[in-house]
C-alpha cells in the first residue's frame, strides 16, 4: 500500500492469490478503485513423465530474433485483434493501447535474459509464435503466451507448441 502511495501510481495491475482477494478492501481504505479483472490459472507437470508426439510432424520452434522481432509483433496484431481479455475490462486503459501491450509484451521476450520467444513454422510457413520464461535455479519453465495464426487454426497446432517448448526446457 505504501509503495502505491510512495510511487503516486497512476494504475496498478495487482495479482493476488484468490484466498487473498478480501485484501482488495484495503486499497478501498486508500481510495482507489479496483477491478476484479481476470483468474491467473498456473499447473504444473512433470516433463520427465510427458512423452505425446507433436501432431504435426513438420513444426519447429525457431528462436525470434533482431530480424525477426518486427514480424513477431505482426503476427500478434493477426492473432488478437479484438481479442477480449482483463486489460479491456479496465476502464482506464484505452481499448485501442491493449493490442499494441501484446505486441510490446511478446517483443520483450525476445529480447529478455531469462526469456525467449519462438516462431513456430512448418517448412518456410509461420504457423505461429510461443513466449517463454526459465528459471534455471528452479529448472522450470513457464509457457507465457502462444498464439496461433488463424489460417492453421484446427490442426492440433496449440497443443504442437505446448510439447515443443516443454521439450526444450
Amino acid at each position: 500500500q505504501s509503495q502505491i502511495v510512495d510511487e503516486r501510481a497512476d494504475l496498478v495491475i495487482l495479482r493476488l492469490p484468490s484466498g487473498q482477494q478480501h485484501q482488495l478492501s484495503s486499497l478501498e481504505r486508500l481510495g482507489f478503485p479496483h477491478v476484479v479483472a481476470d483468474t491467473l490459472v498456473h499447473y504444473a507437470s512433470d516433463l520427465s513423465k510427458q512423452s505425446d508426439p507433436v501432431r504435426n510432424e513438420g513444426i519447429i520452434l525457431e528462436q525470434v530474433g533482431e530480424e525477426t522481432l518486427p514480424f513477431l509483433g505482426d503476427l500478434i496484431r493477426e492473432i488478437f485483434p479484438g481479442y477480449t481479455n482483463h486489460y479491456n475490462s479496465n476502464p482506464v486503459l484505452p481499448l485501442d493501447d491493449v493490442l499494441e501491450g501484446y505486441v510490446e509484451w511478446a517483443q520483450s521476450y525476445a529480447t529478455g535474459d531469462d526469456t525467449v520467444a519462438y516462431l513456430v513454422k512448418d517448412g518456410d510457413e509461420v504457423l505461429g509464435f510461443a513466449t517463454c520464461r526459465f528459471d534455471d535455479e528452479a529448472e522450470a519453465s513457464e509457457g507465457v503466451l502462444y498464439g496461433v495464426r488463424p489460417s492453421a487454426a484446427g490442426r492440433g497446432v496449440y497443443t504442437d507448441i505446448i510439447r515443443l517448448t516443454r521439450d526444450v526446457s
